[in-house]
C-alpha cells in the first residue's frame, strides 16, 4: 500500500496523471529522470510466442504426465532389489522414456529397460546407461 501510495504521489507531482505508457514518454521530462524510464516492453503475437519456444507446442499438462510418469519409473527403480535406482536418470516424453547414468553390469542394463518396460504408459524405451568399468 505504502509503495502504491509513493507511486501516485509522484505521479502527481510529475504531472504524470493517469500513468502513461512508457513507449509515449520521453527519458527526461524537464531535466528529472522519468519514473518510466526503461526499455519499452514489446508485445508479440501469440504464433510468435510459440514459435520461439524451445518446445514445440507442448501443453502444461503434457508436461505434467511425461513428469508424473518419470516419476512412476523412478519409483519402481528404486524399488528394486537389484538395481540401483539413485544412480539411473529417468526422462519421459510424450511416452519414450530415456534412461542414462551408470550400472554395474549389461545384465543390470537390461533389467532397468525391462522394469521400465513393463510400467503402464511406456511406449518404448531408449536405453542410454553406461555399463561402469572397474
Amino acid at each position: 500500500m505504502l509503495k502504491a501510495s509513493a507511486t501516485l504521489i509522484t505521479a502527481f507531482r510529475w504531472g504524470k496523471w493517469p500513468p502513461i505508457k512508457p513507449e509515449t514518454v520521453a527519458p527526461l521530462r524537464d531535466g528529472r529522470p522519468d519514473m518510466y524510464n526503461h526499455t519499452p516492453t514489446r508485445f508479440v503475437s501469440k504464433e510468435e510466442a510459440k514459435a520461439a519456444a524451445n518446445e514445440d507446442d507442448r501443453s502444461f499438462a503434457e508436461g505434467v504426465d511425461d513428469a508424473t510418469l518419470a516419476a512412476e519409473i523412478k519409483i519402481e527403480l528404486l524399488a528394486h532389489d537389484e538395481l540401483s535406482g539413485l544412480a539411473i536418470d529417468v526422462d519421459a516424453r510424450d511416452t519414450t522414456v530415456t534412461l542414462s547414468g551408470k550400472v554395474e553390469s549389461d545384465a543390470r542394463k537390461k533389467l532397468a529397460e525391462q522394469v521400465v518396460q513393463n510400467v503402464d504408459g511406456v511406449t518404448s524405451v531408449e536405453n542410454n546407461l553406461l555399463v561402469a568399468t572397474s
